[in-house]
């Protein structure tokens, strides 16, 4: 209960802060917001994706009713359609699904900026973590966690924008999990290399120690052949894996060029839209 304390305190000032930016919104302030609220409303009519009005010449409507969403992704009006069904059409009920939605969107900032400031603190210093105390390390991911998550939150201008029925909210909810997909899979791909690496490694101290022996270098196809590729790409694949590693230990690993800017990021993708 006590690692979910600061999600719920989290969830609480984030829902609490969306609320009240709703309140002073009436009604749809622009095009965009309107058209997910009139498609919303067909659907909980039971009418289908059909729109009643020509909003946009984009989609070169042929007459009036006629399909809805040839330009705009149907996915905010099908969050709000349920809630029109069940409660009536109004603005406030449209709001509803953004206002809880976007109120998550602290909580998983929070859990990966402590999850990777942690785990940076873990890795890139070790001499300096050895001669702390480890709840030290603990509290300054914290830190960054809350720092990253709070500008989740109060992201600026774009704040009202979190509690529209619109592709905001839906659209940094689905970027924020398919980049943390991202980011676990390429942290798989490298445990996985890592282990072929150490078996390549292996191989190859296997090769030197039995040349010792006999009192002869290891030629080139020997070492390529126990790295497991052709002899003429061996050096340039080595070369190629060496500038890559130098080069992501140069962005993951350094704290001081890092946390600012992941900071940044976090602020750039919650607060403003691509």
């Amino acid at each position: 209960m006590k690692n979910l304390r600061p999600y719920i305190l989290l969830f609480i000032l984030t829902l609490a802060f969306r609320i009240l930016t709703a309140l002073p919104l009436q009604h749809a302030g622009y095009m965009d917001a309107s058209y997910t609220m009139h498609v919303a409303e067909n659907l909980a009519r039971g009418r289908g994706f059909v729109e009643d009005v020509l909003w946009n010449y984009l989609d070169n409507p042929s007459g009036l009713p006629h399909p809805s969403n040839l330009y705009w992704m149907p996915l905010p009006s099908l969050l709000i359609a349920p809630w029109f069904a069940i409660f009536g059409a109004a603005y406030r009920i449209a709001q509803i699904p953004f206002i809880l939605l976007s109120s998550l969107l602290p909580l998983f900032t929070f859990y990966l900026a402590r999850k990777i400031f942690a785990r940076d603190d873990a890795t890139a210093r070790v001499e300096e973590i050895s001669l702390i105390d480890p709840s030290r390390v603990r509290a300054v991911a914290s830190d960054y966690a809350w720092a990253a998550a709070l500008f989740t939150a109060f992201s600026g201008f774009y704040t009202i924008y979190w509690v529209s029925p619109d592709n905001f909210t839906p659209f940094a909810l689905t970027a924020a999990f398919c980049l943390y997909a991202i980011a676990r899979g390429v942290e798989e791909m490298g445990r996985g290399f890592t282990r072929i690496k150490s078996d390549q490694e292996q191989k190859m101290f296997d090769v030197i120690a039995s040349n010792a022996e006999a009192k002869q270098s290891p030629s080139r196809t020997e070492i390529a052949s126990s790295q497991g590729v052709y002899p003429e790409r061996s050096e340039g694949l080595l070369a190629t894996i060496a500038r890559g590693r130098a080069f992501s230990n140069h962005l993951l690993l350094t704290q001081d060029d890092f946390r600012p800017t992941f900071l940044v990021f976090c602020f750039s993708l919650f607060a403003f839209r691509f």
